[in-house]
């Protein structure tokens, strides 16, 4: 892979921060007047105590917080092709070097490129002209001493989760208006600094079908995803069936602004089912239960609760099963490049939840 240097437009003398021993569990170094009261107390919101301290013996509730030098830091994207979702697949490598540690930020999960080049640029936007910068995210693991001569030195891994400066932030989930007045900020740091009161709007990237979406998802919701996985598959093949295929039960979320719901048959059945759908550019997802002939399925009542569910939301999360994909030719008037049916278990907004097992 290909590095390319990225250096702030103020290049500042060469710092070596290292991890401080703090009374927060979740912040690694000091906060330098940008993490404030309230993003240590979310994360803490995430654990039961007692908290275990840094580096974590096991996977930790943490995403921890640290504050890095902007001196040398590495960013670029990388084109890896097409796959049924995307022409170009984009990988963003992204490290920061402070002193002989190496530390990598990646990404949840790899989206088109066109979406990694606008992370990018929104990454160097909030580390412009900073001497610092501060992140949060999901430690991986402390990999050691890597055989790269261009990086020698000890190499760390972490999913980003959120980045903070003085100017400006980015997350990569949606978490609504931003706090920014004093009293939300650590101890120290209202004495030292003057506070900015305009509210920043921290989207990350667009909901889409991330499976991640925090503002609707909760720990337990990822748990759950996370069991249900190691409990098996929700759909797979018939026994008599040549090829044998699984689909597991995963978190999948969206933009409420565009989607249809209707009742619709079932070839050689009496019973119609509520489908529920919703477009990402030309991908059509389309969400329905499974046919169950013994349970006598009331479509419309479904509809209206999801209806009522949805209303003047924003956002939703599907917690579903890939079942199949139909033939885009049966809807060509909708210029559609793929169209895809998933078996739904769960629909979530910030209003409440539909659970299909209390259908």
């Amino acid at each position: 892979m290909k590095f390319v240097p990225f250096l702030p437009l103020l290049v500042l003398a060469v710092c070596n921060i290292s991890w401080a021993t703090v009374t927060n569990p979740g912040l690694l170094t000091a906060d330098y007047g940008v993490v404030t009261k309230a993003d240590l107390n979310e994360e803490m919101a995430r654990c039961e105590p007692p908290y275990e301290s840094f580096p974590p013996k096991e996977n930790a509730c943490f995403q921890y917080w640290q504050c890095l030098p902007t001196k040398e830091v590495h960013l670029t994207c990388e084109d890896l092709g097409a796959n049924d979702e995307y022409e170009h697949i984009g990988e963003a490598t992204f490290w920061i070097k402070n002193g002989s540690d190496i530390h990598h930020f990646l990404t949840r999960r790899n989206f088109d490129l066109e979406s990694c080049q606008e992370w990018a640029t929104e990454w160097k936007e909030v580390m412009r002209d900073e001497e610092v910068v501060c992140l949060s995210g999901d430690y991986i693991e402390n990999a050691g001493e890597e055989p790269s001569p261009a990086l020698a030195g000890n190499h760390y891994y972490w999913i980003i989760d959120r980045m903070k400066s003085r100017h400006g932030e980015w997350s990569y989930f949606y978490r609504g208006p931003i706090e920014t007045s004093a009293e939300t900020r650590s101890d120290d740091v209202a004495k030292r600094i003057d506070v900015d009161e305009t509210p920043i709007d921290r989207r990350g990237p667009d909901p889409r079908y991330d499976p991640f979406y925090e503002s609707l998802l909760t720990a337990e919701d990822l748990e759950r995803e996370k069991a249900d996985h190691a409990n098996g598959s929700a759909l797979s093949s018939g026994l008599h069936e040549k090829e044998h295929w699984e689909s597991f039960n995963e978190w999948r979320c969206f933009s409420a602004d565009k989607i249809e719901m209707n009742c619709v048959g079932v070839k050689g059945e009496s019973t119609k089912i509520p489908s529920l759908e919703v477009k990402d550019k030309r991908h059509l997802h389309e969400f329905s239960l499974d046919l169950d002939p013994s349970r006598e399925a009331d479509c419309e009542s479904t509809i209206a609760f999801w209806q009522k569910l949805l209303s003047g939301e924003r956002a939703f999360c599907a917690y579903a099963a890939y079942l199949q994909d139909n033939p885009v030719n049966l809807r060509e008037e909708e210029g559609l490049d793929r169209w895809s049916l998933w078996i739904v278990s769960q629909i979530k907004t910030a209003k409440g939840t539909w659970p299909a097992q209390k259908f």
